[in-house]
């Protein structure tokens, strides 16, 4: 089973991986400072070494989460894609109030234009964006060095490893481990031929991408379940055997025969869609579907073009 799953605590790293505390302001557009701390000084990264990382990250990456302070987690996805001209950007999500945001692109910071790292997204409700610039690189190791733009390595170090279709993203905060993520490349996702990563402001807003709007109907649950929607680029069947590109889950009360799941800042293009209805709501533990479980028809397509696009699925089979 590859489709991501990952429980609520996971995705409070969207808070602990270099984010301020609940009781401080979302850090959007923050970082336009000096980017003092350990780790500057010791060659700036060039050109090439920024080409040579966007080439080397983009794809469907998927792996365990692990070492945080709040556990391991057997899966996260993130689909690395070009957004634009100018940047990668990935999301993933669980409900309304947690995703978690990866995003990269050049930007003219005070010390001059840097390869910056955006992580960050919803936590309970709560925006955060916190943002890393390329301070070292290691070629020969394929490893590239992030630390906070504003607070130094001291405050964020987030380094990427990156060789062929394996990857792993090491990331500290005040000295502490708060998550090792080792992914493998899923598929390959080619970046478009006007990508130029062409430097701009540090205080831009991330990419406007498109929305999908999926209702799902269904038999009156007697309890509690969980809907999910799982896209991917390729076929998954009933048992969800495929690798999602994004996924989301609502919640519904007993006696509810409807929901709506809306998955936003989604990459356009083709989509192979599956909708399952979680009855015992075990699916973020087990990452594979239940007896008693509901489907729909398995694998519909649907493209996703312009700024929202409306589909609409029913429940038909029970596993």
């Amino acid at each position: 089973m590859r489709i991501s799953l990952p429980p609520i605590a996971a995705l409070a790293l969207t808070a602990l991986t270099g984010c301020p505390p609940a009781d401080q302001p979302a850090a959007e557009g923050e970082g336009e400072g000096e980017g003092e701390g350990e780790g500057e000084g010791e060659g700036e990264p060039s050109d090439a070494d920024v080409d040579r990382f966007f080439a080397a990250v983009s794809g469907l990456w998927s792996g365990p989460a692990t070492n945080t302070p709040l556990g391991d987690y057997p899966l996260m996805t993130m689909d690395l894609r070009a957004a634009d001209s100018r940047s990668l950007f990935s999301r993933t999500d669980l409900d309304d109030d947690n995703a978690l945001r990866f995003a990269f692109d050049r930007e003219n910071l005070d010390s001059g234009p840097s390869l910056v790292f955006r992580n960050g997204g919803f936590f309970e409700g709560v925006l955060r964006d916190s943002r890393t610039r390329l301070v070292e690189v290691d070629v020969d190791a394929g490893v590239y060095r992030f630390c906070s733009v504003d607070r130094g390595c001291s405050y964020i170090d987030a380094s990427w490893t990156i060789g062929g279709d394996e990857l792993r993203l090491d990331a500290s905060v005040l000295g502490l481990v708060h998550i090792v993520w080792d992914a493998s490349r899923a598929e390959e996702r080619t970046m478009p031929a006007d990508f130029d990563a062409t430097a701009a402001a540090a205080d831009l807003p991330l990419p406007t991408l498109s929305t999908l709007r999926t209702t799902v109907t269904f038999p009156a649950v007697t309890a509690a379940a969980d809907v999910w929607v799982v896209l991917s680029t390729t076929p998954c069947g009933p048992t969800f055997a495929c690798t999602a590109a994004r996924q989301k889950k609502v919640a519904v009360d007993v006696g509810a025969t409807s929901a709506t799941v809306v998955i936003d800042q989604l990459h356009p293009g083709d989509y192979v869609i599956n909708v399952l209805l979680d009855r015992d709501r075990n699916l973020a533990e087990t990452l594979f579907p239940a007896t008693g479980d509901g489907v729909a028809a398995p694998d519909g397509t649907v493209s996703v073009v312009g700024a929202e696009v409306n589909t609409a699925k029913a429940i038909v089979f029970t596993l």
